[in-house]
């Protein structure tokens, strides 16, 4: 089940795809997958116009959506989309009975302050197989989140964004998303910082399952091999290149995770790949990144395991069930 709860026209003005379209490409790419499973997906499309008595962006997106079907006749057997034109608040509380009912992906958009109100967020962690997408114009924040009408939806401690450098506001507003969630809560929350000229926009990827979280963080990694959670040069790791004799060189982002992930094993606190793998992916990282550690680690005799390579992956670790514990070695 997909959910786009601000679906826009399916097109932008330049013939560009839009969520809605992009999702139809993706399942058409799988047509294969969802015939041998036995698989059918229904899609919910809703853009709500207020003040529109034409409803022109409703049946563009309608139109757009049902040409695109109509082209690809196995397509058409395979889906169910339903259209709505209802306002957000309305539609939400409607549609989330059906979101914990099956799998489902959400795509949510800012579109105004109040629906990035912890409220939706924590309703979204109470479902069972649920992963979202949220669309944050974080700048937007920045610059208005101490207004009035901000604080009435938002609970963002705008004081505790402000000690970090704006072009990190999008990481702090998720890290204190997070902060609200339940202590015992399994949802994990990711940014992805987006920078579009002077602006700092981005998108939270939400999932409690570790294949979700493995999938986007792969793709996240893939995207910029250097940090993983923006499309620019967010910690600065040009500049950690450059040697300079009067200072200590500052590690990378994946340099100094690895160090805190020895460190971690050298202590005992991790003593197999699967709490390998769930720190890594509770760090943002990749299982790549955790398996050179802990390879090095045995190169070098401080650590030794009973197999060729750490097993840290989730194939290995969630769906072979494979247990390496690893054990330290005296010196």
């Amino acid at each position: 089940m997909f959910s786009i709860f601000f679906a826009g026209t399916g097109y932008d003005k330049r013939g560009i795809p839009g969520s809605p379209i992009r999702i139809l490409y993706k399942i058409q790419e799988h047509l294969d997958i969802l015939t041998s499973n036995g698989c059918h997906v229904t899609i919910h499309l809703n853009e709500f116009e207020p003040n529109n008595r034409n409803q022109s962006k409703f049946k563009l997106l309608k139109q757009s959506c049902q040409t695109f079907i109509e082209e690809k006749t196995q397509l058409k057997q395979k889906i169910t989309i339903e259209y709505y034109n209802e306002d957000f608040e309305i539609l939400f509380p409607k549609l989330l009975p059906l979101i914990d009912q099956v799998p489902a992906l959400v795509f949510l958009d800012q579109n105004g302050i109040k629906f990035l109100s912890a409220k939706y967020f924590l309703e979204l962690e109470k479902t069972r197989q649920t992963d979202f997408l949220y669309f944050v114009s974080s700048s937007y924040i920045w610059r208005f989140g101490e207004r009035r009408e901000f604080k009435l939806h938002l609970d963002i401690d705008m004081a505790q964004i402000r000690k970090k450098q704006y072009h990190k506001i999008h990481r702090s507003i998720t890290e204190q998303i997070r902060n609200k969630l339940p202590a015992d809560s399994r949802l994990k929350l990711y940014p992805f910082s987006l920078k579009k000229g002077a602006n700092i926009h981005g998108i939270i990827f939400g999932a409690t399952h570790p294949r979700a979280v493995d999938k986007f963080l792969s793709i996240a990694w893939k995207t910029n091999e250097v940090n993983g959670d923006a499309n620019f040069d967010i910690d600065d790791e040009a500049s950690k290149c450059q040697l300079n004799m009067f200072e200590t060189p500052k590690p990378s982002k994946i340099a100094a995770f690895q160090m805190e992930l020895e460190k971690q094993i050298l202590s005992g606190s991790i003593t197999n790949n699967l709490e390998a793998l769930n720190f890594t992916f509770e760090n943002g990282h990749i299982p790549k990144h955790a398996r050179d550690c802990v390879t090095r680690l045995k190169k070098f005799g401080k650590i030794d395991y009973n197999d060729k390579t750490p097993c840290i992956s989730y194939n290995l670790v969630y769906k072979e069930q494979k247990l390496v514990p690893y054990s330290l070695l005296k010196r």
